[in-house]
């Protein structure tokens, strides 16, 4: 039992920069209600993989995977290109939006000075 109350200095380090990032996360989504869930679940979920390691070897095990390193790296990889697909489709979304201003200055410029 005492081995399960022992942190390492690593996993102090990462459970308080876990917190931080959850008090971040409350500032910056304070209007989505459904960014809040899921980036606190995730959050939720970094803080018990990191003060109970073995959880991922156990879960890796379970799932057929070498190492609780290996899937907690799929898992990231995966998250990490969904990031960017929604980033990227936002980019196309505000670039019409200024597409669209652009336009939309350029008539009323051209119609002022004619």
């Amino acid at each position: 039992m005492k081995d399960l109350l022992t942190l390492t200095p690593i996993q102090i380090a990462l459970f308080f920069l876990v917190i931080g990032l959850i008090i971040t996360s409350l500032r910056v989504f304070r209007n989505k209600v459904l960014y809040r869930i899921l980036f606190l679940g995730v959050l939720t979920t970094g803080i018990i993989f990191v003060l109970f390691p073995v959880l991922t070897d156990l879960l890796a095990t379970w799932l057929n995977v070498g190492r609780g390193v290996d899937l907690v790296f799929y898992i990231l990889f995966t998250a990490f290109f969904f990031v960017i697909i929604i980033l990227y489709r936002r980019m196309l979304s505000f670039e019409e939006v200024i597409t669209k201003i652009v336009r939309k200055n350029a008539i009323t410029n051209a119609t002022k000075k004619a």
